[in-house]
């Protein structure tokens, strides 16, 4: 879906806001301490008002190799399975980005017209993400209830 530059900043904001639903997969700039850049995310919940995301990276970081408990929470994603992905990478279940508020992921969008991704989760990875989250020692409870309840 691109946002159209004939339509008002209000209607591509409501356009926007029905896309903030869990399992939806993003492209968005994130500010990390050690490096800042797009990034593909999925949307695993909201939770007073704040969207947690996991992130898909190309590769398991090696700090995350070396330790089972995260090394475990990483699922595989096939490029052949995801039409954005150019080769196969990993979305990192073992911890949420929460730092994108709903105004900036909005505001994000809009500004670089970006094309929304028509890609959601399948029910494979669904399935693969609430099964190592529910078994997970670095997420807190709260937050795998409702991940569990959305997504």
């Amino acid at each position: 879906m691109n946002l159209s530059k004939h339509i008002s900043y209000n209607q591509k904001k409501t356009i926007v806001e029905k896309e903030l639903t869990p399992g939806r997969i993003f492209y968005l700039f994130c500010n990390f301490k050690k490096n800042s850049c797009d990034k593909y995310l999925v949307l695993a919940c909201i939770s007073n008002n704040i969207p947690f995301f996991f992130i898909v990276n190309t590769q398991i970081p090696h700090f995350i190799k070396k330790n089972s408990i995260l090394r475990d929470a990483q699922i595989k994603l096939n490029a052949r399975d995801y039409r954005f992905l150019r080769y196969d990478s990993y979305l990192n279940c073992c911890k949420l980005v929460d730092h994108l508020s709903k105004t900036n992921i909005i505001n994000q969008i809009i500004k670089k017209n970006t094309r929304l991704l028509p890609d959601r989760i399948n029910v494979k990875t669904r399935q693969e993400i609430l099964k190592r989250i529910n078994r997970s020692k670095t997420i807190e409870k709260g937050i795998i209830s409702e991940i569990n309840a959305q997504l």
